[in-house]
């Protein structure tokens, strides 16, 4: 198998695809059957305190079921952005009938550079506020809505579902950041967690840990709103992760199977960060589609 799925850390389970061949048939017999089914893209526009981002929203075309069902999607970085080019698990998702909602939030390239300065020292807030507030716009309709996202969209998609517990319900994460104060010490680009943090230092002379920095990085993180989720987490980790270290998201996991909250762990051993292996890929975004399935009551 491609993936060991876990209830948690240390009791190892069967996968529900437990080869390649099986994985490909069920994407043969998942997806819509026309070749030529086309997504429907529009683009978004949101404003909140002023400050105008964007957004990017994907629907099931025609010949495709639609689950009436809302993915909310993050995108890591946070310095980076959504564009409307090709995206496979977009794509895939819609042809399973989802919607997409790929939020740039204040950060993002594209909006200024004054937009990316003021994230800094703002993670946590500004961007997860920006998030929430366009799934908001776009919900109405929708039975359901859900949350999805890896690394920075995943430490956005762990605020989401700790600070509005009751909007979400369900989420799929990826290597996500979910405690800075943590992950500081362990991960190759320790200066982001400075960084977005807004903790003053130099690359040249790294800041040996202190009391203030820890504190920023902790208060910044989405383990501190831990105790307020409730939502069914699907946890997807590359073993060979060296930017956010696999700890982030086992640790995660542990607290949230101890308050709870129901839980499934998908460890990759060959894979890394972005998951991006096609074995890795497919089995990843099938299982994203069977949790949200399961969950959700979906037909």
């Amino acid at each position: 198998s491609s993936g060991i799925n876990a209830e948690c850390p240390l009791r190892p389970g069967s996968a529900d695809l437990s080869n390649e061949s099986s994985i490909k048939e069920f994407w043969k017999s998942s997806l819509c059957d026309s070749p030529d089914v086309n997504c429907k893209y529009t683009i978004e526009s949101f404003s909140r305190e002023e400050r105008a981002y964007n957004g990017i929203l994907i629907r099931p075309g025609e010949g495709c079921s639609d689950l009436k069902t809302l993915i909310v999607f993050p995108h890591g970085g946070p310095h980076s952005m959504y564009t409307t080019a090709f995206r496979h698990d977009t794509y895939t998702l819609a042809q399973l009938g989802y919607t997409a909602l790929l939020v740039n939030y204040t950060g993002s390239l594209g909006l200024g550079q004054e937009s990316i300065d003021m994230l800094p020292g703002n993670v946590g807030d500004i961007d997860v506020k920006d998030v929430h507030h366009a799934a908001m716009q776009i919900a109405p309709g929708f039975q359901h809505v859900v949350v999805m996202g890896g690394s920075h969209g995943g430490f956005l998609s762990a605020h989401l579902i700790g600070q509005y517990p009751d909007f979400y319900k369900a989420a799929a994460i990826r290597n996500p950041v979910i405690d800075m104060s943590n992950m500081v010490g362990v991960s190759d680009i320790p200066d982001w967690c400075y960084c977005e943090a807004g903790v003053d230092y130099s690359v040249y002379r790294p800041p040996t840990p202190n009391v203030a920095g820890i504190a920023a990085m902790l208060d910044k993180s989405p383990i501190r709103y831990i105790d307020q989720v409730k939502c069914p987490v699907l946890m997807l980790i590359g073993a060979k992760d060296l930017r956010v270290p696999p700890s982030q998201g086992l640790r995660y996991v542990r607290y949230l199977k101890s308050r709870g909250v129901p839980c499934s762990l998908r460890v990759y051993p060959e894979d890394c960060h972005p998951l991006s292996s096609v074995p890795v890929s497919a089995d990843s975004l099938a299982h994203v589609h069977l949790w949200f399935k399961k969950h959700l009551n979906l037909s």
